[in-house]
């Protein structure tokens, strides 16, 4: 079983040879027979199979919502409608059959770290900052 926790994977291709820090990256995509790993600066592109490059994320915060993709979610700024928006302003679309689940992955992901706030915006338009804290029996 795979204890060891990782600190980069290394990348080695024809013309390119690096380490990359896993923390620094946003999402590993499949696309044909190459990968393009993301992060917030450069997109490493390998012929690697998305597998090995899988088995040193699994302790941490990276969530795999279709065989081809992979996203971490330290590095999600938010999910609105289709597309997830990345720290760095990349934005991927994800369709509607994995919507569902991603956005209930990433809220069981983010109930990890409080603090954190549920509020239905849609049936209190007019509330402000101050109304998470008024009390309703005055």
């Amino acid at each position: 079983m795979y204890t060891e926790k990782t600190d980069t994977i290394s990348i080695i291709t024809g013309t390119t040879c690096a380490q990359v820090g896993i923390d620094d990256i946003e999402f590993i995509d499949r696309e044909g027979k190459s990968l393009s790993i993301y992060t917030s600066l450069y997109v490493y592109k390998t012929y690697a199979k998305i597998d090995d490059i899988a088995y040193p994320l699994i302790v941490r915060a990276f969530y795999r919502p279709l065989v081809g993709l992979i996203i971490n979610f330290d590095k999600v700024k938010k999910i609105d409608k289709f597309e997830i928006e990345f720290e760095s302003g990349r934005r991927i679309a994800i369709g509607r059959n994995n919507h569902s689940k991603v956005r209930k992955a990433y809220k069981k992901y983010l109930f990890r770290y409080p603090p954190y706030t549920s509020i239905d915006w849609e049936n209190k338009p007019h509330a402000t900052i101050n109304s998470l804290w008024d009390d309703e029996s005055k």
